[in-house]
């Protein structure tokens, strides 16, 4: 099955450095709450942290998207990895994992003292703690994205998942990617990141839409 994209809006924007790419993604929606998200297929898998970037590769699917059972318009496909609920949920619970692992090292703060509150005022400070900062920063990141997903509590809800290709636009000279949803272009800057600071994803997006000849 496909996402639901106007030929006429694709025709538009293909040319020889921006090329079209039916991605392997699934829709999942939690039973009870009208949300639905688009879970990465693909591109997870030839990354370092898998699981971390499959749920920062999750976007949230405009609420006037339809699925096609036949493709709207012909381009390559990729590869489907680990397009299953099950190995979606393990993403989930492996994150869940990293969250709790970067709260159980967080060292609580001790209330200042009178003496300790003045002194830090007239004393050049210490540095700031960039990995913890760092640390706390991805632990809120995470916690807010699966909660927003109806995915943080215990234990997981009901989840509604069907497999599904969605049509993106890779721009290869602006380093761009793209998703079409019905008429709408979705700029999605993390994929973006991935797919052109990674070499061996980028060389099989490549390998795949240079099979194909567009104009």
């Amino acid at each position: 099955m496909y996402i639901h994209v106007e030929p006429s809006i694709v025709k538009k924007e293909v040319r020889v450095d921006k090329k079209p790419l039916w991605v392997s993604t699934a829709v999942m929606e939690v039973i009870g709450f009208k949300k639905k998200f688009l879970i990465d297929c693909y591109m997870h898998s030839y990354l370092e942290n898998q699981s971390l970037a499959r749920i920062l590769l999750s976007i949230r699917l405009p609420k006037n998207a339809s699925i096609d059972y036949s493709p709207k318009y012909s381009a390559p496909k990729t590869p489907s990895h680990k397009c299953s609920l099950s190995s979606f949920i393990e993403c989930v619970r492996d994150v869940k994992k990293d969250i709790e692992r970067i709260e159980a090292r967080r060292k609580p703060i001790p209330k200042p003292s009178f003496r300790d509150t003045f002194l830090q005022l007239i004393l050049p400070r210490k540095p700031i703690d960039m990995e913890g900062v760092s640390e706390q920063f991805r632990k809120a990141i995470l916690r807010d994205i699966l909660s927003t997903m109806h995915l943080y509590s215990q234990p997981l809800p009901q989840i509604k998942w069907t497999p599904v290709y969605v049509l993106a636009l890779v721009d290869y000279s602006n380093k761009r990617v793209e998703y079409v949803v019905g008429s709408k272009k979705i700029y999605v800057g993390v994929h973006s990141k991935y797919v052109f600071e990674n070499k061996e994803l980028l060389d099989s997006i490549r390998s795949i839409t240079n099979r194909f000849s567009w104009i």
